[in-house]
């Protein structure tokens, strides 16, 4: 799916919250975001365990790199997710580019 919306220009709201996608879909939808043509604005990886319960930060840190990258995503929602101090220093740095 992440390979085929990569190629979508009309691509602009994305959510796929509570899916469980856990960090292997978050590292797809993080290089879908990147191929994106840059039209997405919003998307949400809510409930996903986009860090497996706190013990892998990489996808997260991928997926907030994708988000710096793509100049016009105004909202990536997060909520649900296992985040700890390590994912929400993440966050900060994501904000405080912005």
């Amino acid at each position: 799916m992440c390979k085929e919306l990569a190629h979508y220009d009309g691509l602009m709201h994305l959510d796929i919250g509570s899916n469980e996608i856990f960090p292997t879909g978050v590292e797809a939808i993080a290089s879908m975001l990147r191929g994106a043509g840059g039209g997405l604005q919003f998307l949400s990886l809510a409930d996903n365990n986009v860090t497996n319960w706190g013990k892998d930060y990489d996808a997260l840190r991928t997926i907030i790199d994708a988000a710096l990258d793509c100049e016009i995503l105004t909202t990536l929602r997060l909520e649900g997710n296992v985040l700890k101090d390590d994912g929400c220093e993440m966050i900060a740095e994501l904000i405080s580019q912005r």
